[in-house]
């Protein structure tokens, strides 16, 4: 069975209370960075969920090839900022909706999907 290695983008509620726990859980996923502007709160989530590293600029994460599936728990305005990007590199991505404030972001978003 492969483990697939995760790197939680953003660090508040959403992914302190449902998407760490559920990385946690699930024996098929590795937490192996946790990403959050605020370096604490990354810090906290790396110690709290075993995460391998610590990173505060989602930049250095694209095209990282110890990275498998990238979770984004980000505010709305930053998600077509990082998907596109993320896409591009071939890294699949997960994110909660709604996927972008706009309309022209999120066509943006599904072609680079594609």
């Amino acid at each position: 069975m492969k483990i697939h290695r995760v790197a939680m983008v953003g660090c508040g509620a959403l992914a302190q209370q449902a998407h760490l726990p559920n990385i946690r859980k699930n024996p098929r996923l590795k937490l192996a960075v946790t990403c959050d502007v605020d370096a604490a709160t990354a810090q906290i989530c790396k110690e709290k969920f075993g995460a391998d590293r610590v990173e505060t600029d989602w930049h250095k994460l694209i095209g990282d090839k110890d990275i498998d599936l990238f979770v984004l728990a980000t505010h709305t305005n930053l998600r077509g900022e990082f998907i596109i990007p993320a896409l591009e590199a071939g890294q699949p991505v997960y994110t909660e909706k709604p996927l972008a404030p706009s309309r022209q972001e999120m066509v943006d978003i599904v072609k680079a999907s594609r």
